[in-house]
């Protein structure tokens, strides 16, 4: 009998399918409950819609983070649940049911998250493997994406570099292999890029400074939609083995700072000489 590892984070997922509904969700049960999949997936794109403009506005790239890590969840769920979109949440099996929770928790925090002081590194990655799991249980899937860093870049003068870790990127197979068709930039489309297939589901992506400092603000953030097309090809059939072509689009904010982004006022007091009255310090 054939057996089958599955990843901590599916195995914890079932440990707990024997609490109830209300166990299993907490706070999050009224944004999930007695809803289809699609209607709890557009929900969250709309917070993504508000919470991307705020960070435009705001030129904040913590905003921005936050809105990016679930737009990117509700993309890979979108994929997964291609044929169970119209099934509501009590429908889907267990596993299927906590990486909703998982999208509805970040939905929820994202929603309730304001522009605050942060450094640069915070704003840098975002990761989903705790949101939508692990790439070896998408293994099947034709894409997916787990890992993005680059997000916030500042001024240089030499290409910026953009790494991303999922189904669809990296190093070539026999039964797989894919490539960045194209990138854009706000309305500025094929963006000038080279990409390098570093190992197994990780491209580097590099873009030429020259192409992104077209869009630098010398006095703050600005934030820059970016679009990644990435075509992926796939033997399939069992006894006529073809390929099957597929495309897919990646869109995510980019912040790109100054590398002055700010003045800073220090006020101070020196003291000063003069005589003095002997009386008045004796």
């Amino acid at each position: 009998m054939k057996t089958q590892k599955l990843p901590l984070f599916f195995v914890l997922c079932m440990s707990i399918s024997n609490l109830t509904f209300a166990q299993i969700l907490g706070p999050v049960a009224a944004l999930v409950a007695g809803k289809q999949v699609k209607q709890i997936l557009r929900e969250a794109s709309q917070i993504v819609d508000t919470k991307m403009a705020n960070a435009s506005l705001l030129g904040d790239a913590l905003l921005s983070k936050g809105a990016n890590e679930l737009n990117v969840s509700i993309q890979n769920a979108t994929l997964l649940f291609d044929k169970e979109l119209n099934k509501t949440f009590e429908q889907l099996d267990t596993q299927s049911q906590k990486i909703i929770e998982q999208i509805a928790n970040l939905r929820l925090s994202v929603e309730r998250s304001t522009s605050q002081a942060y450094d640069l590194k915070d704003a840098l990655i975002i990761d989903l493997m705790s949101v939508t799991g692990d790439i070896a249980w998408w293994s099947k899937q034709s894409f997916y994406v787990q890992r993005i860093s680059g997000l916030a870049q500042v001024e240089q003068n030499y290409d910026y570099r953009i790494k991303i870790i999922g189904i669809g990127f990296g190093t070539d197979s026999e039964k797989k292999y894919a490539r960045i068709k194209s990138i854009s930039l706000n309305d500025k489309q094929n963006i000038p890029f080279l990409e390098n297939k570093i190992a197994a589901h990780q491209s580097d992506i590099n873009i030429d400074y020259r192409q992104l400092n077209d869009f630098l603000n010398p006095t703050k953030p600005n934030l820059i939609k970016c679009k990644i097309v990435i075509e992926v090809n796939e033997k399939v059939g069992f006894i006529s083995k073809h390929w099957k072509k597929q495309t897919f689009e990646l869109p995510f904010m980019l912040t790109l700072l100054p590398k002055f982004a700010s003045k800073l006022t220090i006020e101070y007091e020196l003291p000063t000489s003069d005589w003095v009255k002997l009386s008045d310090i004796i």
